[in-house]
């Protein structure tokens, strides 16, 4: 087989969750009675940064420690709105796992906070399809490190990568394994080893 397993990003790569982020987002500065506002092209140009990375670039009207905290309770309240209304899955995801599942091992590993990818797992019915998932949250370290350490933890032999940012690109490269590039995600990485302008043709990709 030439991979054995498949660990995937989550934004940008198996769904959209940016309208209802800035939904949530922008509810919470109101609620709190700031004037600032987010639009999704703002989150669209974050993609691949973990969340206090984030915070630091967008809330420049307050100091890093009170960023920090913003985006500590901006991340309950997504967690909270995505867990009723989703996000937009990428045409194709359910299909496509539904058939990956049959002959790989399938992970998931993102820069997100705690509990993000079990919200888009829950939203969407998906905890099936996925062995294990890792993200910055948990780890507090830098995506090709936590892609490494879930390889070594679950004995994957052969993994691949897929993903949309530079970062994503950059974590395949750390951990030694081949990277997918999601061109109809997010960002333009640098390098990549395949391709894919759909999701489904993640298949022609791992098959034998």
């Amino acid at each position: 087989m030439k991979f054995d397993s498949i660990i995937f990003d989550l934004d940008g790569t198996l769904w959209d969750s940016t309208k209802n982020v800035t939904i949530s987002w922008n509810d919470t500065f109101e609620k709190m009675g700031l004037s600032y506002r987010i639009t999704p092209d703002d989150l669209t140009r974050s993609m691949g940064m973990t969340m206090y990375a984030i915070a630091e670039k967008l809330f420049t009207f307050c100091d890093k420690k009170e960023a920090h905290e913003l985006m500590d309770m901006l991340c309950i309240t997504e967690r909270e709105y995505l867990s009723i209304h989703g996000g937009k899955l990428y045409g194709g995801v359910v299909e496509t796992l539904s058939e990956l599942r049959k002959t790989h091992r399938l992970f998931i590993v993102s820069n997100c906070q705690l509990g993000y990818i079990e919200t888009f797992l829950d939203a969407h019915k998906l905890y099936d399809y996925f062995e294990a998932t890792d993200c910055w949250g948990r780890t507090l370290v830098h995506k090709g490190e936590t892609n490494r350490m879930l390889i070594e933890r679950n004995g994957l032999k052969s993994p691949v990568y897929v993903g949309d940012t530079q970062g994503d690109y950059e974590s395949a490269v750390y951990a030694k394994i081949p990277f997918v590039w999601a061109r109809y995600g997010f960002g333009e990485p640098s390098g990549y080893n395949y391709v894919i302008d759909r999701f489904s043709q993640l298949l022609d990709i791992v098959k034998d």
